[in-house]
């Protein structure tokens, strides 16, 4: 029963306008390159994230060391989306990537959907938030001849 909770639990991504954290969002998804991505020469200052959420999910994440297995569990998360090019994501498609690129560590650790979902729903300093739900469409109120009837 809890995985179904997880599976259609919310789902979350990457505030990359940093407006609430009053951080530049640039300069933090662009730490998060690899080696051979992040040259002095290149300027986060006329960039836009959306530019390097793109260079991370097309080729960052793919490297040895993106998201090695010692790495904290938000850090983690946070490379998670990154890699998926800051889709919505629910915490069990954060957990399943996780264990798939974690199979094999020798730092066993929990994270199940459960854990991971709790560290997405406070994680405001990554800027990650939750997808807002739709807001149900109004009632509309009887006219005055259908109040009559």
């Amino acid at each position: 029963m809890e995985e179904e909770i997880a599976a259609t639990g919310p789902s979350y991504y990457i505030d990359l306008d940093g407006a609430e954290q009053g951080r530049s969002m640039v300069a933090i998804v662009a730490a998060r390159k690899c080696y051979e991505h992040r040259s002095v020469a290149d300027s986060t200052g006329d960039s836009k994230p959306e530019e390097h959420v793109k260079e991370i999910a097309g080729h960052c994440a793919d490297t040895a060391d993106y998201l090695l297995p010692d790495t904290t569990l938000k850090e983690a998360i946070f490379r998670v989306l990154l890699a998926g090019g800051n889709k919505e994501t629910t915490a069990e498609e954060v957990s399943q990537g996780l264990e798939a690129r974690w199979a094999m560590s020798s730092y066993p650790r929990n994270i199940s959907p459960d854990v991971v979902g709790k560290l997405l729903a406070n994680s405001d300093n990554y800027g990650i938030v939750e997808v807002e739900e739709p807001e149900p469409p109004a009632e509309i109120a009887p006219t005055a001849v259908e109040a009559a009837d």
